[in-house]
């Protein structure tokens, strides 16, 4: 079973209004409703990605972080101009603490983007073995087609070409699954990792069709075609096993990234299951120093 990523259970507090009258103080706290409001909805989001990651449903987890992260850009973009009121007001404290507001909002903005990094691991981890349990017997039953044009046998190599191709046409669509997914994660060799296995199953299936319709020109006494046709296969056939030997180099680069058994890209997990606790504790530390300002300054938050 995959490991679930470490949850977001962020809560935001509000600034308090400032109680005198005064154009500054109603703009100041019209900002800071605006800043309330939007990080009260991302907070909804963020229950919403808790539970669909607990439902492993990932895709609605992708989505609900992506709606978190706009709410609080927008948080973002509110506190930027609250510090602007701040630094106007001549008042240090005040912009201490709309600093550390800001910074506790870009750190979960930055939690988040982790956590969508790792869940996009988790779904090509999926996908990954998916592939990988179905290649090894295709690309035999591959092998085996090829013989069988070679014996003379050529309706036992349709045979064998239909069954490889079959599997070959499963794993285009979870192939075409990693690229979009590889994507989410960012990093240039999953990137290409999934790009090759795409271009692979590509190869692979054009070298079997390319094979069948040999196979049954041979059958229909055509030589000619069958010849042109098994010479195209041949050539399919060699460009997949040169996206074989450029999967190999990448594996070979990134030897704990894509094991034959186990959790692909594990490491890369771990390095942003890291930079994600990390930013949750600089948040809770951002956090701290807004209690503690509030504390020393009653007088100002109601």
């Amino acid at each position: 079973m995959l490991s679930v990523p470490l949850m977001i259970l962020f809560a935001f507090s509000a600034i308090g209004c400032i109680s005198d009258g005064g154009s500054e103080t109603e703009d100041w706290n019209s900002l800071v409703m605006k800043v309330n409001e939007s990080l009260e909805e991302g907070n909804g989001h963020d229950m919403d990605i808790n539970s669909h990651i607990e439902d492993l449903d990932y895709e609605k987890a992708l989505a609900s972080i992506d709606e978190a992260l706009e709410c609080y850009d927008k948080a973002l973009f509110d506190i930027a101009r609250l510090k602007e009121y701040a630094k106007r007001m001549e008042e240090e404290y005040l912009t201490g603490y709309v600093i550390a507001w800001e910074g506790q909002v870009q750190e979960i903005a930055n939690s988040l983007r982790c956590l969508r990094v790792i869940i996009s691991i988790d779904m090509f981890n999926v996908e990954f073995y998916n592939v990988s349990s179905l290649h090894p017997v295709a690309e035999q039953q591959m092998s085996q087609a090829f013989n069988y044009y070679y014996k003379g046998e050529h309706e036992a190599a349709v045979t064998s070409a239909t069954s490889s191709l079959n599997k070959y046409e499963t794993m285009e669509g979870v192939a075409n699954d990693l690229k979009s997914i590889s994507v989410g994660i960012g990093e240039p060799f999953v990137i290409d990792y999934a790009n090759g296995i795409a271009d692979l199953v590509g190869h692979a299936s054009s070298a079997l069709d390319h094979l069948k319709m040999a196979a049954n020109s041979a059958m229909q006494g055509d030589e000619s075609a069958s010849g042109q046709l098994i010479s195209t296969a041949n050539e399919d056939y060699g460009d997949y096993i040169a996206t074989i030997d450029l999967l190999i180099g990448i594996e070979t680069m990134h030897p704990n990234a894509f094991p034959s058994q186990g959790f692909a890209l594990q490491e890369l997990r771990a390095t942003y299951l890291a930079i994600k606790s990390n930013s949750e504790s600089s948040a809770l530390g951002y956090r701290e120093r807004m209690r503690q300002l509030e504390e020393e300054h009653q007088e100002f938050f109601e």
